[in-house]
């Protein structure tokens, strides 16, 4: 999700405002993975009555970034491997689905931005640090929705990728977050052929967990990611 300036943060409804912020601070790691949720306390700090943080919250809880507990209270979502995963494949089909209709519909504008965007995330050296390298990671998945025209798949794909960069918070001891090579994806969705650029994705996803995904189990067996 891309952050709002503050004088639209301010035109929103309360509760989209309290649930951007929110989303804002797991993506950070201020509210990490696991942490109870302490409304008043969270109340305050986002300057906000009951009703409109426990619509967010609700919100989030639907959309898999909180879990409540009964008894205990809403928590910040803490995913185990399998889930994580899972996660990974439905991102990886999301992907594929966003790649091949952007294919199909790119501009001649777009083609040169895509490139651009790809030529940067291949070279190691664009970088100070991970999380630049991974907030530009993010523009360049998320562009290729844009470009795909399809509001549902932004949607979905805005949720995971707010639970991969709140991943790398917590695994980044386990694994580097490294440039690696963009510019096949790019060149398929600019060839213009659709199935071709969903292979490409689909190729693209999936090993690149694998290693990550065995590092996690070797720590975590089957406990949450926290």
């Amino acid at each position: 999700m891309k952050r709002m300036p503050l004088n639209v943060m301010e035109l929103l409804p309360a509760p989209e405002r309290a649930k951007a912020q929110i989303i804002e601070l797991i993506r950070t790691g201020e509210i990490p993975c696991g942490q109870r949720i302490d409304q008043r306390i969270l109340a305050k700090r986002l300057n906000l009555t009951t009703a409109p943080l426990r619509e967010a919250l609700s919100s989030l809880e639907n959309a898999g970034l909180l879990q409540r507990i009964p008894g205990l209270g809403i928590f910040c979502k803490a995913y185990t491997v399998d889930e994580i995963e899972e996660l990974i494949e439905i991102r990886g089909a999301l992907e594929a689905v966003a790649a091949a209709r952007a294919a199909f519909r790119i501009s001649v504008k777009e083609k040169g931005k895509l490139m651009e965007m790809a030529r940067k995330l291949s070279d190691a050296g664009t970088f100070e640090n991970a999380k630049e390298f991974l907030e530009e990671h993010i523009a360049f998945h998320r562009f290729i929705a844009e470009i795909s025209h399809s509001d549902n798949l932004l949607r979905l794909l805005d949720n995971n990728h707010i639970i991969q960069q709140v991943l790398s918070n917590i695994s980044a001891t386990i694994w580097p977050v490294e440039p690696h090579d963009h510019l096949k994806i790019a060149e398929a969705i600019c060839s213009g052929e659709p199935e071709t650029a969903e292979q490409v994705v689909r190729q693209h996803i999936a090993p690149t967990f694998q290693e990550r995904l065995r590092a996690l189990r070797l720590k975590y067996g089957d406990k949450p990611v926290i």
